[in-house]
């Protein structure tokens, strides 16, 4: 054979397996894709959990005590809706320490399984229907998306709720404070 005809053979098998490598490395790269697409659809169905609506609030003390019986300030409100907010608000702890244990949230929960819920909120301030702090919610969240085990519900939480319940049943409102749950229980 020519060497002519050994370049040209050696050309178009080259070309025959450069194309068979193209396509091989497409269709690798295809199903990584469609395996990050999956990944991310599966974790967009965990973080549905999340979506809730945040209320910031700045607490300042009253009589030096750092409770929610301090004067709310100024608050913002922002949306939570996937991982990356909540270490966006991780961040903001970071960045601002003195902010720790001085932040309230109130939680609006629109998409909550609702054992999830209750268990969270074990955590709540009793004054404030959906109050915690948010390095609390960070924690709780860190824990439920690792599957590990929540706290259970405290009494008072549970009573609150029940009252809660039976004003709104009365038509009276759901925001009460717990010393009128209080009341209410002694009334009944």
């Amino acid at each position: 054979m020519s060497p002519e005809a050994v370049s040209l053979v050696t050309a178009v098998i080259g070309g025959l397996m450069g194309g068979t490598f193209v396509i091989a490395g497409q269709a690798v790269q295809s199903r990584a894709m469609r395996r990050a697409e999956m990944r991310a659809r599966s974790e967009d169905a965990a973080m549905s959990a999340l979506k809730i609506s945040v209320e910031i609030a700045e607490v300042y003390s009253h009589e030096g005590a750092e409770t929610t019986e301090g004067y709310l300030t100024r608050s913002a409100t922002m949306r939570i809706d996937n991982k990356k907010s909540m270490l966006g608000a991780q961040a903001l702890l970071i960045q601002n320490p003195q902010l720790r244990g001085r932040i309230k949230l109130g939680l609006a929960v629109m998409s909550w399984p609702e054992a999830i819920h209750q268990e969270l909120s074990g955590n709540l301030h009793p004054f404030y229907t959906g109050s915690m702090t948010i390095n609390y919610i960070i924690e709780q969240v860190a824990a439920y998306l690792r599957s590990e085990p929540l706290p259970q519900v405290p009494t008072y939480v549970r009573e609150w709720k029940e009252a809660q319940d039976k004003r709104s049943r009365e038509g009276r409102g759901t925001w009460i404070r717990y010393d009128d749950a209080r009341e209410d229980r002694a009334e009944a």
